[in-house]
């Protein structure tokens, strides 16, 4: 099991409850990490938007990562990444990167960008502006080209289709107002691709 916080990752051993190794190399909160589906790498992505990529069985970073964030700035000039979603197989990212005053300050006229980025190159594959001011929670499947997206401020959820960058379905506005609620911490597609899980002041299945 690897989990992350404040600038660390920790392998854990399950059966026994002992750290294995800690990897040190960030310097801000990370937001997100996935292991490799052969379990013997991982990539860690940070606030301050640097991707790393780990060896398991070592210490020491392989590679990090900087995006090149011009694409994005054109858009939203000093914005900050908010959320982060990585792929399965650990080479896309899914980022969602907001205007820091809006989010400071809730300000509806604020704006989001949605990045998908190559971290093996670190160039962006698709950019584009977002619906809401301040996108708080994302949610990447590459194998199904589709992402979702969850909204601090009005409580929206998204379906977007990367291959176009065009919202499928807006989950909000589709179902009874006594769902919608202020602000989204978590969406999540089921294995199958049927149903969304979200997180808020409520726990709902769509």
């Amino acid at each position: 099991m690897l989990t992350a916080g404040w600038q660390t990752l920790v392998l854990w051993d399950v059966a026994t409850g002992q750290i294995v190794r800690t990897f040190h190399g960030h310097s801000s909160y990370i937001m997100d990490v996935r292991v490799s589906p052969d379990a013997r790498t991982a990539v860690s992505a940070e606030r301050d938007n640097v991707f790393i990529r780990w060896r398991l069985d070592t210490t020491n970073p392989v590679r990090v990562i900087p995006p090149n964030m011009q694409a994005v700035d054109q858009l939203v000039p000093q914005c900050q990444l908010h959320a982060v979603s990585l792929g399965a197989d650990g080479n896309v990212a899914f980022c969602s990167y907001d205007n820091r005053d809006a989010v400071r300050h809730r300000k509806e006229e604020g704006r989001s960008v949605l990045a998908l980025w190559n971290l093996e190159t670190g160039e962006p594959l698709a950019v584009n502006p977002g619906r809401s001011p301040c996108c708080n929670a994302v949610h990447l499947d590459a194998d199904r080209q589709v992402s979702l997206t969850g909204d601090a401020l009005d409580g929206r959820i998204m379906l977007w289709d990367l291959s176009t960058g065009q919202v499928v379905r807006d989950m909000t506005a589709d179902t009874n107002s006594e769902y919608k609620v202020n602000s989204i911490s978590a969406v999540l597609l089921s294995a199958d691709g049927r149903h969304i899980l979200s997180s808020a002041n409520q726990v709902v299945v769509w």
